[in-house]
């Protein structure tokens, strides 16, 4: 795997199919971000906005060295932790233990890290649901992880342009602290789209979903109210805040 172009066609299949008319407003966070922005690049009819919670947006000449020397390879620190991820756990117990409040992990409120166990493992072992011997594995291998990282032979320049070029809405979303974005791409990514909003939040780091997630809830629900919806500004009220961290 060369690049991330694997996973915007599949969000381009996923769109033909389910919403072949309508216009949609993509979001995401990382390289989620970073493939809902290829996606606009290439097919900008479907996509009404974005928004882009800390994408993997690199410097330009960084993605020119990627494609003029193909044997280079990327993100490789990245990569060697992705490869020496542990792969196998006793229980979902055993998993929260290992995760909760450590490393990439420990800034997530609550319930984020049970969601993430929920979705990112499954029992493999095919004994008794109340079996003691219990064998949960992640449903992305670390040889996968570790491959997608490697993979930057990605062209998210070219894609910002034809945003630029059809006037899509976008806004970027960028944490105070720990942004994979450097300063000097965040200043770039603003001139280069001159209508691109960004917002920095305050105490925040790549994790911000899982830091202040009512930011990209309430940005999402007035893109869609807005772009989809078309209500205009004075009819898009706050949403009610649920979560009790």
């Amino acid at each position: 795997m060369k690049s991330w172009k694997r996973y915007r066609d599949d969000v381009i299949a996923y769109l033909d199919r389910e919403a072949p008319v309508n216009k949609v407003v993509l979001a995401g966070h990382s390289m989620g971000a970073t493939v809902s922005l290829l996606v606009a690049g290439a097919r900008p009819e479907k996509v009404a906005g974005l928004i882009l919670v800390d994408p993997v947006i690199l410097a330009p000449n960084y993605y020119t060295a990627m494609h003029l020397w193909p044997f280079q390879r990327g993100a490789h620190h990245m990569a060697k932790q992705a490869r020496k991820r542990r792969n196998k756990f006793d229980s979902r117990e055993h998993i929260q233990y290992k995760y909760k409040g450590r490393g990439a992990f420990a800034t997530w409120r609550e319930p984020f890290l049970q969601d993430y166990i929920l979705d990112a493992f499954d029992r493999t072992d095919g004994n008794d649901p109340d079996s003691d011997k219990q064998t949960w594995q992640l449903l992305c291998d670390p040889k996968w992880e570790a491959a997608t990282f490697m993979a930057q032979r990605n062209r998210p320049w070219n894609a910002l342009s034809k945003v630029k070029k059809h006037q899509i809405p976008i806004t970027v979303l960028r944490p105070d602290r720990d942004s994979v974005m450097t300063d000097e791409v965040a200043a770039r990514l603003t001139k280069r789209c001159p209508h691109l909003v960004l917002k920095e939040r305050v105490n925040t780091t790549h994790f911000l979903p899982m830091e202040a997630p009512y930011d990209v809830r309430d940005q999402l629900s007035a893109y869609i109210s807005s772009l989809i919806e078309g209500l205009s500004e004075d009819e898009i009220g706050p949403m009610k805040r649920t979560l009790s961290t």
